[in-house]
């Protein structure tokens, strides 16, 4: 027997063949191993293949076959006998002919296909190879002619367990377009760098490799390489990956965070690939546009399409926040895998797996009366940052056409009118034409108030002045103006004067029709509300504002706007198992349950730890308060819909603000004992317009399935005569995927 070296420690332990996995594998890959008997759905795959010669072939198997009986995997090729190294301590390390010296060594296990002749073998080892298993070396023998080898499983994230001072059996992630010499692939270790290394020849010998700075490594191919120290060297591309299974995006989770670093002496570019096996997952990338410091400053999410870029220096540690656009899945399930190389000869493959969540796709779900795409509790807050000014009226446009009428003062006033009735407290008519046009008038007496005319056009406005605007009915409530009819030029020299007609106007129309009955434009003329400015918009005076908003909706796509809601924990059943009465299973796993009702928190545990106390979670917003847990909202939820939802708060109601308890003027109560009216009813319309897109231009990636966003609006009846409107924006984050409230 040639052996070039042999480390043999112990008494030789005999014992009888046995099926043995555990020593073969880490507890993790023995879970994967587990979990592959029956693929789930949406498994990552990808496809190894090996071109196998007559005699000895050393391979590395990169993934977990999806079936790993040994008979199952070497079907249909005339194999005679295949070896890969345990786990035993101070077995062989290194043998120069696998015929020779492979045979009743201590820590090997091997597989010969059932009808083999088993003198082939004698004695093959003391442990039978039963599965195999990934991230691993193996020996195979072939007879008869050349064969490929294919082997389909879920690629394995790199794992080489080094043993110091000794030759490993092991493959590398070698990039099979960049292939990498030896020398420039170890450079970066001091553990392996001019250490030995070994290739299995054609002949079935091992031999050194003795230009490490010519020769080529290969993808796929097991070596014999001396480790000088401890080691935890893979590539010169290291990778920390997300999880220890890869990129795994369970229902809470969107994005991950991709930490590399360039252990070689020369620069590199980082390439980040998604190779769509079996799904083209969809996927996003975070490019940070300014960065202020420590903290990021404008950033934006970009589709991940083709090869991801970065370049990184010398040493260098460079990041990627990778996530997936969970509205964009084709399926309930997706699964792909991914690559990342430094070009100099490394390529890292990642099983990458993700899930809706929500029992299907957002576009399956979308009126299909099987559920909703947006079940589940929602949290976030609306900014306001307008506000109308009461005062001066909102920022409605009203539509004139040259000939309406407005109220002149009281409750109504702006607003518009036909007759008396309609302005409570005032409303002055003028003559719409005739030898007494811009008169007052009245329609019951029309007509001697405008011989040859009606009475139906709006008051008169002073055109200039230090009254332009204001009602007048003669010149002199207008100090250097006149008191024409309130037309106005829409643009030209002239834009935002008074007129009557467009030679009034040059360049320009004479408006004399939709006018501003608010804001900082009031009276000028409109087109659209975006003409109307708020008042604070120009005075300066004003500051946002948030409010929380907490919003559930149900299985059947009901949302509800909420004022707390608390997170509980409903405790799973056990029931006899089916097999053996005597041993209890679990019947109904347990699960989170939302509470708006207080009374139901005895009938479930907490949902966390405080003090080693298990607690229930709660959320809660001052902002919005109404009768009951829950307030039902009208119209559709997410997309490009409008929610609302109607407030009432009755004058005795809590948080009516006028409702002080120890004020006696807002008790209802005049001073002689009598009924009075001091405190009002106060109602709230709130509309929340969701946006297809995201507003904020960052294109986040769950945006339109876990975040929304859009406009919000409320306008608020009974704190002054006129509504007051408000304005801002909405941002919703989906925080939990319970369908039903109180269960």
């Amino acid at each position: 027997m040639r052996e070039l070296r042999k480390h043999a420690e112990g008494a030789s332990r005999r014992g009888r063949k046995c099926r043995y996995i555990s020593s073969l594998v880490g507890a993790t890959h023995l879970v994967l191993a587990l979990a592959l008997v029956s693929p789930a759905l949406g498994q990552p795959q990808w496809t190894q293949t090996f071109d196998l010669v007559p005699g000895w072939n050393a391979i590395y198997l990169s993934v977990q076959p999806t079936v790993t009986d040994p008979a199952a995997v070497f079907e249909g090729l005339a194999v005679r006998s295949v070896w890969t190294r345990g786990v035993e301590p101070g077995s062989v390390e290194f043998i120069a002919d696998p015929a020779d010296a492979l045979q009743k060594q201590r820590g090997w296990l091997a597989y010969v296909p059932e009808g083999r002749d088993e003198s082939i073998a004698p004695e093959l080892a003391n442990i039978e190879l039963v599965s195999i298993e990934g991230n691993r070396g193996f020996l195979i023998e072939l007879e008869g002619e050349p064969a490929t080898l294919t082997v389909t499983g879920r690629p394995l994230v790199p794992v080489i367990n080094w043993e110091a001072n000794r030759f490993n059996l092991v493959g590398f992630p070698i990039d099979p377009n960049d292939p990498p010499t030896f020398a420039s692939y170890f450079a970066p270790s001091d553990a392996h760098r001019n250490q030995p290394v070994y290739r299995l020849l054609a002949d079935g010998t091992w031999q050194r490799i003795a230009a490490p700075n010519a020769a080529e490594m290969r993808y796929g191919e097991a070596y014999w390489v001396f480790s000088a120290s401890g080691s935890n060297f893979i590539a010169p591309l290291a990778v920390e990956v997300p999880t220890s299974s890869g990129f795994n995006y369970g229902a809470s989770v969107s994005d991950h965070l991709l930490s590399m670093t360039n252990q070689s002496s020369t620069a590199a570019t980082i390439g980040i690939r998604e190779l769509g096996s079996p799904d083209a997952v969809p996927l996003s990338y975070l490019k940070i546009v300014t960065q202020q410091g420590p903290e990021l400053g404008e950033f934006q999410w970009l589709d991940l399409t083709g090869t991801l870029q970065i370049p990184a220096t010398a040493g260098a540690i460079r990041s990627a926040r990778i996530a997936v656009r969970r509205g964009d899945f084709t399926s309930e399930h997706m699964a792909s895998v991914i690559a990342i190389t430094d070009g100099n000869g490394s390529r890292w493959l990642l099983p990458l797996e993700a899930s809706t969540g929500i029992g299907g796709t957002a576009a399956s779900l979308s009126g299909t009366g099987s559920g909703s795409a947006f079940t589940g509790l929602w949290l976030g807050g609306a900014v306001i940052n307008q506000v109308s000014q009461p005062q001066i009226g909102s920022m409605d446009p009203e539509a004139t056409s040259g000939a309406g009428n407005v109220c002149t003062g009281g409750s109504n006033e702006g607003m518009r009118c036909a007759a008396a009735g309609d302005c409570p407290g005032s409303c002055s008519l003028t003559c719409a034409g005739g030898v007494n046009a811009g008169d007052p008038c009245t329609a019951a007496t029309e007509a001697s108030d405008c011989p040859g005319s009606t009475c139906t056009r709006q008051p008169r406005s002073c055109g200039g002045g230090i009254n332009i605007g204001l009602a007048c009915t003669s010149n002199t409530d207008c100090p250097g103006s006149t008191c024409a009819t309130p037309g106005a030029c829409t643009g030209g020299a002239r834009i935002g004067q008074s007129c009557n007609t467009g030679s009034d106007c040059p360049g320009s129309t004479c408006n004399q029709g939709s006018r501003c009955i608010g804001g900082v434009n009031a009276d000028r003329p409109c087109d659209a509300p975006t003409d109307c400015a708020f008042r604070c918009e120009e005075s300066g005076g004003g500051s946002e504002f948030a409010m929380r908003l907490i919003i559930h909706v149900d299985g059947n796509g009901q949302a509800r706007l909420l004022k707390q809601v608390i997170q509980m924990w409903q405790n799973g059943t056990q029931v006899p198992d089916p097999n053996d009465p005597g041993v209890l299973i679990e019947g109904t796993p347990g699960r989170f349950v939302l509470l708006t009702n207080d009374a139901l928190i005895p009938n479930f545990s907490g949902a966390s730890l405080r003090d080693g106390v298990p607690v229930g979670k709660r959320i809660s917003t001052a902002h919005f308060d109404f009768p009951g847990n829950d307030l039902a909202m009208s119209g559709d939820f997410g997309g490009t819909n409008t929610l609302s939802a109607a407030i009432t708060l009755a004058p005795g109601f809590p948080t009516n603000p006028y409702r002080h308890k120890f004020h006696p003027d807002h008790d209802n109560i005049g001073a002689q004992g009598v009924t009075a009216e001091e405190a009002f009813e106060i109602s709230r319309d709130i509309d929340l317009v969701f946006a297809a897109t995201d507003p904020s231009g960052s294109n986040a990636p769950d945006y339109g399935f876990d975040t929304l966003a859009g406009t919000y609006r409320e306008e608020i009846s009974g704190l002054h005569r006129t509504p007051i409107r408000v304005e801002g924006t909405f941002r919703l984050q989906r925080v939990a995927l319970t369908p039903e409230l109180n269960q």
